[in-house]
């Protein structure tokens, strides 16, 4: 999963927003903005492509649409849909898109510093809202703020969907730092083991050896706090080790793949495709054609 992050000294720029209530067997268009877009349901589920990933959005989640990324229904709705949304862009085109692994100790930082949360606009592609009602309220005040354009100044819009937006990042972020206070030790240590080995062999056998666990007691309890079988975040982790890889080095698909520890360039491939929606080769070429960005977040 990608996040958008923008530095927020800023205010961000609305351009519209709306909220649409539809019947059954909606479908959202098919088209590419230059512009992002934030989709938060209220009612039903939304079923949405981007990049030819597809995502089922329920009530109390959102999506971020990419600017020149094409979305589109893939299929309509079983019942009635309701959802806010709003077209926004960053001041100065200040943004960047981050994998989870390059995002990962900015976030620890940020959560663990609440008066520094607000240093940066960070959403994520897909999440889910935790405190439902304070976003309804934000948004429900910036689509009453966009009608009284005749009396108060534009940037009254920018300053309440940057409100927004803010409260979405925190809300993500506290999130992040509750999961890591409950999180078991052996979990967080699990992750540093792999990440400090997924260049080699590694089996589900092979972990609970290294920590003295049984294998089906490891996986049940790696399951239950990280939300992923531990073959399964092995892979992911593998998979954003590829991504970086491939847009900051010129070496071959094939040395991408075994510098990210897969021995069978097909299952690499098939699984690249499979996760991002794209070829390894597609997704190098897109790095550089939409502005994907993996430096530090300052």
């Amino acid at each position: 999963m990608l996040y958008l992050v923008s530095p927020a000294k800023n205010p961000l720029y609305l351009i519209i927003s709306g909220k649409l209530i539809t019947d059954d067997g909606f479908i959202h268009p098919n088209r590419t903005l230059n512009v992002f877009v934030l989709i938060y349901v209220l009612e039903g589920t939304l079923h949405i492509a981007q990049n030819d990933k597809t995502y089922d959005i329920g009530p109390n989640q959102f999506i971020t649409l990419f600017a020149g990324q094409n979305h589109y229904g893939y299929k309509h709705s079983d019942g009635p849909v309701s959802y806010f949304w709003v077209h926004f862009t960053f001041a100065d085109d200040n943004y960047y898109f981050y994998d989870y692994p390059t995002l990962q100790a900015t976030i620890r930082r940020l959560a663990a510093d609440p008066d520094h949360a607000d240093e940066i606009y960070l959403l994520p592609e897909i999440s889910t809202i935790t405190l439902n009602k304070r976003v309804e309220i934000l948004f429900s005040q910036l689509l009453d703020i966009t009608r009284q354009t005749n009396f108060a100044p534009k940037y009254y819009n920018n300053y309440a969907l940057s409100t927004l937006m803010l409260e979405i990042a925190n809300q993500h972020m506290a999130c992040f730092s509750n999961h890591q206070t409950q999180t078991p030790p052996i979990v967080t240590k699990v992750m540093d083991w792999i990440k400090s080995k997924y260049i080699y062999p590694i089996t589900v056998t092979s972990i609970a050896e290294a920590f003295n666990y049984n294998p089906r007691y490891l996986s049940s309890l790696f399951k239950k706090y990280s939300g992923e079988s531990l073959l399964s975040w092995l892979n992911n982790f593998r998979i954003e080790i590829a991504k970086n890889t491939l847009v900051s080095s010129n070496i071959s698909i094939k040395e991408v793949a075994w510098s990210s520890g897969f021995q069978d360039e097909k299952y690499f491939l098939k699984l690249f495709k499979k996760k991002e929606g794209m070829t390894p080769s597609e997704y190098r070429n897109a790095f550089f054609s939409k502005k994907l960005n993996n430096d530090i977040v300052p």
